[in-house]
């Protein structure tokens, strides 16, 4: 379970204060979200059923993508909240496919994720979202495609039914709109560290445009696994997923 996974202590924001930041991990998510004091997840009460393979046709998506709703090139879906949600990951046109990932900040993938090579972490910054230099959607798909807040990853939760399930093979939620029913699908894409891609299949961790409160090592995350999904936060330099919003 996520919960068992992710430890951290208030004590450390004393220590990082005054030394540098070392991490212990102790399992395998530990090892993303830093070490020390427990951050248990909320359950979504809404996840029960792992369905047969869903198809595009489950989601409300056609075949042909220019049947779907198209901007910039990249089609989204409504689902009646504050911003359009793209159909798929960056660095892929297909829903059930993982994407590439990415450092925070960054806006090329790379072949080592790692503290010595990130561009963004111990730099003070504000949010980056809609911002060319260090927001991948912006910098690859133009138009008015950004990283969401995590304010909108919190009202993807809030508003939306989390049902873990496969489309075309691959495991990951179909999040289903409360308020006009249509669907997108967050594949569970795992996590780079170094050069080893960890808990594809399984987990799924994706970057907002926030960093975390005002820690410069830090971004605010939305995660998941087949049973629990909540905000979070991760190191900058480890590679995750990307999903896009347009306005």
């Amino acid at each position: 379970m996520i919960k068992s996974k992710i430890i951290f202590v208030a004590s450390f924001l004393l220590f990082f204060a005054v030394s540098a930041f070392a991490q212990r991990p102790s399992s395998k998510i530990s090892a993303v979200f830093g070490d020390i004091t427990q951050k248990y997840f909320a359950k979504i009460d809404s996840i029960r059923n792992d369905r047969n393979d869903l198809t595009y046709e489950d989601l409300g998506l056609s075949v042909n993508p220019k049947k779907d709703s198209i901007h910039n090139g990249h089609t989204y879906v409504d689902l009646g909240l504050s911003v359009k949600w793209a159909t798929c990951n960056v660095g892929t046109y297909n829903p059930e496919y993982p994407g590439m990932h990415y450092a925070w900040g960054e806006t090329t993938p790379k072949v080592s994720y790692n503290e010595s090579n990130s561009k963004t972490a111990g730099v003070n910054m504000g949010d980056i979202s809609g911002n060319p230099n260090y927001d991948v959607a912006r910098a690859t798909w133009g138009g008015t495609w950004r990283l969401p807040t995590i304010e909108e990853f919190k009202e993807l939760i809030q508003c939306c039914t989390w049902t873990w399930t496969t489309l075309k093979g691959r495991k990951g939620y179909k999040v289903t709109s409360r308020r006009n029913g249509n669907s997108i699908f967050l594949p569970a894409a795992g996590e780079h560290k170094d050069s080893s891609l960890n808990y594809a299949g399984s987990e799924g961790i994706y970057w907002s445009s926030s960093p975390y409160n005002s820690h410069s090592y830090l971004a605010s995350v939305i995660l998941f696994s087949s049973s629990e999904c909540d905000t979070g936060w991760g190191s900058r330099y480890f590679g995750f997923s990307v999903r896009a919003v347009c306005e």
